[in-house]
């Protein structure tokens, strides 16, 4: 009786078992081959981060051809506090920068502003040994004659969230359908410092230019229109 009521027992528990392992197949399997679309998807979504690419805003053109307005791209090398980078440590670092950089300021975390094309090499050469560092760039819109009556005529632009500009004021209003774009987008792979990943950048849409707009007037004409005639 003892002996039956064991095995009795003992053929339960391997059904139960038996009956576990297959549900933790059937699991594996969903989420495993049925899932699979999705977990990739948000595997990536995870992985890559996606930004916008703004359009480049058009230009504003006399009609003898001088660029009134027009958008220009300036680079900064921006610092980020470190627990590393204490004490000696910072003392060679801000030496070491300073040799490449002799204007750099590091009273704050923009250490300097409108880099030039051989600044940005010789910086660049240290962005893989201070992760701290990174070139960040900026897109300000100019006027060619910002003394003279055409930067009031032109109007003023502000940065929307997506760091495109719209025209608030002047021609920039008058003409913004005209000037702006159509934004595009990129996704790319981070390190754990926050810098992007060499050779993982892809654009997934490319930007489309805003138009340039010539005026009917002369530069010389417009340097002699007043305001009030706007």
């Amino acid at each position: 009786m003892n002996n039956s009521l064991v095995q009795r027992r003992a053929r339960i528990l391997l059904v139960i078992f038996f009956v576990f392992l297959a549900a933790m197949v059937l699991r594996f399997l969903q989420i495993g081959v049925l899932n699979r679309e999705k977990i990739l998807a948000w595997g990536e979504s995870h992985v890559y981060h996606h930004g916008n690419i703004p359009a480049a805003r058009g230009r504003i053109i006399s009609a003898d051809g001088f660029d009134l307005f027009y958008s220009e791209r300036s680079f900064d090398l921006n610092y980020r506090n470190s627990k590393y980078l204490k004490g000696r440590h910072f003392d060679i670092f801000q030496d070491t920068i300073s040799r490449i950089l002799p204007r750099a300021d590091f009273s704050g975390h923009i250490l300097a502003c409108d880099l030039t094309p051989q600044e940005i090499g010789g910086i660049s050469q240290l962005l893989s040994r201070y992760p701290e560092l990174s070139i960040s760039s900026r897109v300000e819109r100019k006027c060619a004659f910002p003394d003279s009556s055409i930067s009031r005529l032109g109007g003023k632009v502000k940065r929307t969230e997506d760091r495109s500009f719209t025209g608030v004021s002047g021609w920039e209003k008058e003409f913004d359908a005209e000037l702006s774009g159509q934004d595009g987008a990129f996704e790319v792979r981070y390190d754990r410092y926050g810098n992007w990943i060499n050779g993982t950048l892809k654009i997934t849409r490319q930007p489309v230019p805003g138009k340039d707009v010539v005026l009917p007037q002369n530069l010389s004409e417009l340097l002699r229109q007043p305001v009030a005639q706007q």
